[in-house]
């Protein structure tokens, strides 16, 4: 029988397997057509993103929820081809503007955080239909999001972060 990774494209095995070495049965992953689409590292008490999801270019889908972290590379808007980003239940306390690079993203979750700001780089996300950033620290949001046309769900919801929050209408 032959290895999962034998089944990949060649520049995915090296950080696949990396990963696969580190994190072990922890380490989630979704295998279509030669490559690495689908990536679940979440509840492993991450304290850092591993630099080689970077190189996973296929991914379509990443889940990086319930772990602890304070930054997310921005080598994460490389991965355009991701269609879902959950970061939710971290400490993130920033995302990065490349985020907005993702233009085939169709959910990003950012709830349970620390955020205080989100970059308006983030309204360049056209195909986003799904947008969560409720239980962060936020006082306003980019008038740009009010771009986001495919936008059918916007949660910006908890009383105690949200005392003063301007309003952009979508």
């Amino acid at each position: 029988m032959s290895d999962t990774s034998d089944t990949l494209v060649p520049e995915e095995r090296e950080p696949f397997e990396r990963l696969r070495q580190h994190f072990g049965a922890k380490f989630g992953f979704g295998i279509a057509n030669g490559h690495v689409v689908k990536v679940d590292l979440s509840e492993c008490k991450l304290t850092s993103v591993p630099a080689e999801l970077g190189q996973l270019t296929a991914l379509t889908e990443l889940y990086l929820y319930n772990n602890r972290l304070t930054s997310v590379p921005a080598e994460l808007g490389q991965l355009t081809a991701l269609t879902t980003l959950s970061l939710f239940s971290n400490r993130l306390t920033s995302v990065p503007a490349e985020l907005g690079q993702l233009t085939a993203l169709t959910m990003l979750a950012l709830h349970e955080n620390q955020l205080t700001s989100v970059p308006a780089e983030l309204g360049q996300l056209t195909a986003l239909t799904r947008l969560d950033l409720d239980y962060n620290q936020l006082t306003s949001v980019p008038a740009e999001l009010g771009q986001l046309t495919a936008l059918t769900t916007l949660w910006l919801s908890d009383k105690r972060s949200c005392r003063g929050l301007r309003v952009v209408r979508i």
